[in-house]
C-alpha cells in the first residue's frame, strides 16, 4: 500500500499541471478500506500493463473532489472508475457515481467509464447508461480491472499522450 501511496501523493501534486502531458486516470471511492485496496491494484495493474510513465492517477472521495480535478486535468482526462455511491453535497448520495459519470460522457464522450459497486443490483442502472461495470465483490475482479485499463481506448490514450496539448 504504501508505494502506491507515495505516487499518488506525487501524481496529486503533478494532475493539475497544464505542461504535464500524460492522462489522467480518475479513481472515485470513498470508501477508505476499498480504497486503499484499489490504489496499489491499479498501480500493479498499469505497471503490468506496461502503462506507468504515461498514466497519471488522481483519487477523489467525493462528487465535488471528483469535478475539482475533472475541471483542472481538461483534455488530460484518459479515463474513470467510479463506484455509484458516495459524497455528493456533504450527504451520501447512491446516485452520485451515475451523476458524475454522465456529467464526465457529456464533456469527454470518448473517454473510458468504468462503474464499480458492491450492490450488483446497480450494474443494470449503470450498463442502461452505456457504462462498463464490475461489482466490487467479482471473483475475477482484478482481471475485469486489467481488462479495463488494457483496452483499446485506454491503450489509444496512453500511447498517444506526447502529442496531447501542443
Amino acid at each position: 500500500v504504501f508505494p502506491a501511496l507515495v505516487r499518488l501523493e506525487e501524481e496529486r501534486r503533478c494532475v493539475l499541471d497544464p505542461a504535464r502531458r500524460s492522462r489522467i486516470l480518475l479513481l472515485v471511492e470513498d470508501e477508505a478500506a476499498f480504497a486503499s485496496f484499489l490504489l496499489p491494484a491499479v498501480t500493479d495493474l498499469l505497471e503490468e500493463a506496461g502503462e506507468t510513465g504515461c498514466v497519471g492517477l488522481a483519487l477523489a472521495r467525493s462528487f465535488e473532489e471528483a469535478m475539482a480535478i475533472l475541471d483542472g486535468v481538461g483534455e488530460r482526462l484518459g479515463a474513470v472508475i467510479s463506484d455509484l455511491g458516495f459524497p455528493r453535497a456533504d450527504r451520501l448520495d447512491p446516485f452520485a457515481g451515475l451523476a458524475l459519470l454522465r456529467e464526465v460522457r457529456r464533456q469527454w464522450p470518448a473517454a473510458p467509464l468504468l462503474a464499480q459497486s458492491f450492490e450488483a443490483v446497480n450494474q443494470s442502472e449503470a450498463e442502461a447508461y452505456g457504462f462498463s461495470f464490475v461489482h466490487k465483490r467479482a471473483a475475477d475482479y482484478l482481471e475485469r480491472l486489467l481488462s479495463f485499463l488494457c483496452s483499446s481506448p485506454i491503450r489509444a490514450f496512453t500511447r498517444n499522450s506526447k502529442s496531447w496539448g501542443k
